[in-house]
C-alpha cells in the first residue's frame, strides 16, 4: 500500500479548517501523512491546528512567517510530503471517507490499462 500525503492549505479559515482536518484523518486508506501548512492566519486557526496537532499522528503542523499565498503554501507542503500520491484538501472540505482509496484505485487501474505514469485524479 503507498503513502498518500494529504496537504491541506489554511488561511483564516477558523469556522471549517477542523472539520476538513478531520476529514482528512477519517480517510479509510491507512497509510496516510497529513500535512497542513497555514499561511499567516489572523484569526484563531493556528490555535485550532495546534491542538489537533499535539494528539494526531502522522500529521506535520507548518506555518508561514507572513501570507505568501495559496501556490506558495501548496508548494510547501508538496516539498514536506513523502508520499507516491499527494491528495490536495482545502480548508473548507469535507470529504467521504473513501475518497483517497476510490482516486487511488482509479490511479492504479488507469496506470495498469494505459501504462501512463503522470495521473491527475481530480
Amino acid at each position: 500500500m503507498q503513502l498518500v500525503s494529504i496537504i491541506i492549505t489554511c488561511f483564516n479559515s477558523e469556522e471549517t479548517i477542523e472539520r476538513a482536518v478531520y476529514s482528512a484523518i477519517s480517510q479509510s486508506w491507512s497509510k496516510k501523512e497529513i500535512i497542513v501548512v497555514d499561511d499567516c492566519s489572523s484569526d484563531g486557526s493556528y490555535a485550532i491546528l495546534q491542538k489537533i496537532a499535539k494528539k494526531e499522528k502522522n500529521f506535520t503542523l507548518l506555518k508561514h512567517q507572513k501570507n505568501l499565498g495559496y501556490p506558495a503554501a501548496l508548494n510547501t507542503a508538496i516539498r514536506k510530503s513523502k508520499g507516491e500520491f499527494i491528495a490536495i484538501f482545502d480548508d473548507d472540505d469535507t470529504n467521504s471517507n473513501n475518497r483517497i482509496d476510490s482516486q487511488v484505485n482509479k490511479i492504479i487501474n488507469y496506470e495498469k490499462r494505459f501504462k501512463d505514469v503522470l495521473i491527475l485524479c481530480y
